[in-house]
């Protein structure tokens, strides 16, 4: 072979491996990124009320809660600008505070509607309530999610806010599709956690609602599965956002994120969820032997529609876990 065609082939052989790299960091932004779901799109949505759950109602007043306050806090470790709504318990000297955690392309509006289950269950007598958007949600500022990895860093700093301002020391998380994995990340990352426990910061209690519970699986069953994208390119654009966050997406499952923690869990998930199927958060409890884990499954209930499907018995599982 001639030196110019070696050159020849050199190159394209570069630039074949340019273009994939690239389209893996491509397929990487198009996982994990999202437009933001805005409050005037889903005030203006019949179809997206209906989908949130939450019919003409616009805040916590619509829920019997009008002393609600707004609030906002930074997101201290990138400087991004969270947004939140408290509800104070009727206890003031209560500690206890409830973080209610929303998963991708939501915002606290469709969390607030959990507040009908605070109320009808008299849990606000002793528990505050703190609703946040996360980045790139409702009223929060714009940031990369990492599918969950930087959810991770407002959940911390959500607790934080409500420690260090509000004076609340005994938390329940409530985490719905992946704001259950910002909870097990901010578990697992660093000194989170840690810090927390040093400084008389109680996180007592978990509740997962259809949680994203192994991201790698769920992905490619959304991908693949549903939508039909060759299994390779995902595979592909997963590698390079595992580059991309410094190895940590096997570690993104529950089985490696809670194999060990001692905190109480209550996990409720939905036979027929479409998004997370069943199967994929029964192969990770095979995979670990919690004591401090429990599982109530659903026949129907699809993927964070729980409440909606099965009100009262969702009502007194959630209530009866939260008073132990």
């Amino acid at each position: 072979m001639s030196r110019k065609k070696k050159r020849i082939l050199l190159i394209s052989l570069s630039s074949i491996i340019i273009i994939i790299i690239a389209l893996g960091f491509v397929l990487s932004n198009m996982m994990a990124g999202y437009d933001n779901m805005t409050f005037d799109e889903v005030y203006g949505s019949a179809k997206m009320k209906n989908h949130f759950g939450i019919g003409e109602n616009r805040d916590p007043a619509d829920y019997g809660f009008r002393n609600f306050e707004t609030r906002e806090f930074m997101s201290e470790d990138d400087g991004i600008r969270l947004h939140a709504w408290y509800v104070p318990s009727k206890n003031r000297t209560s500690k206890k505070c409830i973080i209610f955690l929303h998963g991708q392309t939501s915002n606290k509006l469709k969390t607030m509607k959990y507040l009908s289950l605070i109320k009808e269950k008299n849990l606000d007598l002793d528990h505050a309530c703190f609703f946040p958007d996360f980045r790139h949600s409702g009223m929060s500022e714009s940031g990369k999610t990492g599918l969950g990895y930087e959810y991770a860093e407002d959940t911390y700093y959500s607790i934080r806010y409500c420690a260090d301002k509000l004076g609340y020391t005994n938390f329940i998380l409530y985490g719905f599709s992946q704001g259950a994995m910002a909870v097990l990340v901010m578990l697992d990352r660093g000194d989170y956690y840690s810090s927390l426990t040093k400084d008389g910061i109680s996180i007592d209690k978990i509740i997962f609602d259809s949680p994203l519970c192994n991201i790698t699986d769920t992905i490619v069953h959304e991908a693949v599965d549903n939508q039909h994208y060759p299994e390779f390119l995902i595979r592909f654009g997963l590698a390079a956002f595992n580059l991309r966050h410094c190895f940590y997406l096997p570690r993104m499952r529950l089985s490696r994120l809670y194999a060990d923690t001692e905190i109480p869990l209550l996990i409720l998930q939905a036979l027929d969820d479409p998004t997370v199927p069943a199967v994929i958060l029964k192969d990770e409890l095979s995979r670990m032997d919690n004591p401090h884990v429990r599982v109530h499954y659903f026949k129907n209930g699809l993927h964070v529609k729980l409440l909606r499907n099965n009100r009262q018995e969702y009502m007194n599982i959630v209530s009866k876990f939260i008073r132990e």
